[in-house]
């Protein structure tokens, strides 16, 4: 297998870079400059059916996913196998690799794996929703699939960003039966590990001029909406003495929580959105809402940063005389990857050549909501100067090719050490 794999590295580079190239277009994008693709609307529909009609031409079952998720194996439904793949839909004006790659990687494993007799037996999943486009919900399908989200939300709790409708609604609207929701857990019958490959999203790869790289973990993430008011004066009759300016204790915040993360090695904190109101030239700022984004591997060390920066936020509030709220939006615990997924990742990829120090992902991905249920691995493939959620958005399809090699050299041990070789359908698979 190795000899085989080696020569089909030039072949499987040339059609990860035409499928990505292909759904990077419409119309499997709203958007002729970006990608933007989210739950339930034409463009992420038609990526889903390609993906599914390549995946039955190989002669994977596509099951019947109840709420949108892509679920095919190239095994009886139920008898173990190894999981690979990722997410279709993007943010609304995101990048032709993010999530994409995964799948088409995926993909491009059950090609060697038909080409070559491999015998591997695979379950690739794209995750309805995991970005949270369409309905402000991150890892929408994976958590529905590890019993993160009930019905209630469904009905009411969870709405589409578009127009305010339960996702219920959309989804009965779209020709999905929401009533079947907790069949969402049946994408992770026999899997015996789960493992997601991605484009970094960080540098970190680039810079070390390594192809690829093991994740040891995911960062934990928290969520908080704040909002200061102060009061509104005109810019040239308000003195600076008497000004209770909302945006200069932004300002603040946004510099707390800077400092706050610079302390602790591997912590970041983000105000992505400031809302200045009323937002005129001429008017001193009465009141600002912003959001602030903490992650960190150690959850300790996330919270630390969390009230440091918030801690700080109120103090500059009430020096300024403004009210100071905030409202936590979400919190999600780091996760620990299991340690034989990574190991036999590491290992095919030093067979592979491409063998490096493991890393933390700073993103969340829905190897996050998995690993709860099924020892889960990812693999990460380097993207040009980082950049992701863009356009711009780049990475090496030979890079992705050699990731490959590395699944198939994963699966293939991950699915030996389980036992799950002999529930090939097809005569005695190629030893791996």
């Amino acid at each position: 297998m190795p000899a085989a794999l080696e020569a089909a590295r030039a072949r499987s580079a040339a059609r990860i870079a035409a499928d990505v190239h292909t759904l990077a277009r419409p119309p499997f994008t709203a958007d002729p400059e970006a990608v933007c693709r989210y739950a339930y609307t034409p463009e992420w529909t038609r990526t889903v059916r390609w993906v599914a009609d390549r995946l039955a031409a190989l002669g994977f079952a596509v099951s019947d996913a109840p709420l949108g998720t892509l679920v095919a194996r190239n095994v009886p439904a139920g008898a173990p196998s190894v999981g690979v793949g990722s997410h279709l839909d993007s943010v609304r004006r995101g990048g032709a690799w993010d999530g994409t790659l995964g799948v088409v990687m995926a993909l491009e494993l059950a090609r060697l794996d038909a080409e070559l007799g491999l015998g591997l037996p695979l379950t690739v999943i794209a995750w309805l929703e995991e970005e949270g486009a369409g309905f402000g919900r991150l890892l929408l399908g994976s958590g529905l699939a590890v019993g993160d989200i009930g019905e209630a939300e469904l009905r009411g709790g969870i709405r589409s960003l578009d127009d305010g409708r339960p996702f219920w609604d959309v989804a009965a609207d779209a020709g999905h039966d929401p009533a079947r929701w907790r069949d969402s857990a049946r994408a992770l019958d026999g899997l015996v590990a789960w493992l997601e490959p991605h484009i970094e999203q960080g540098r970190v790869l680039q810079d070390a001029r390594r192809p690829l790289g093991v994740v040891s973990a995911i960062a934990g993430h928290a969520h908080v909406d704040v909002t200061l008011t102060g009061r509104a004066g005109h810019a040239g009759a308000t003195p600076m003495d008497a000004r209770a300016d909302a945006l200069l204790g932004a300002a603040e915040l946004c510099l707390a929580a800077e400092a706050q993360a610079a302390r602790r090695p591997g912590a970041t904190a983000t105000v992505g959105e400031l809302v200045v109101e009323p937002g005129s030239m001429n008017v001193v700022p009465g009141r600002v809402r912003a959001t602030l984004d903490v992650r960190a591997a150690d959850d300790a060390v996330r919270d630390a940063v969390l009230d440091g920066a918030l801690a700080a936020g109120r103090a500059a509030a009430t020096r300024r005389g403004l009210a100071f709220e905030a409202a936590e939006r979400a919190r999600r615990p780091a996760v620990r990857l299991d340690p034989g997924v990574r190991a036999a990742l590491a290992r095919a990829a030093e067979r592979e050549g491409a063998g490096g120090p493991e890393l933390v992902s700073g993103a969340t991905h829905d190897s996050a909501s998995l690993a709860r249920r099924v020892p889960s691995g990812m693999l990460f493939v380097p993207c040009r100067d980082g950049v992701s959620h863009s356009p711009d958005e780049a990475a090496d399809p030979r890079d992705a090719a050699r990731g490959v090699a590395v699944l198939a050299h994963a699966a293939g041990a991950l699915a030996a050490a389980e036992g799950a070789l002999s529930t090939m359908r097809k005569g005695t698979p190629s030893p791996v």
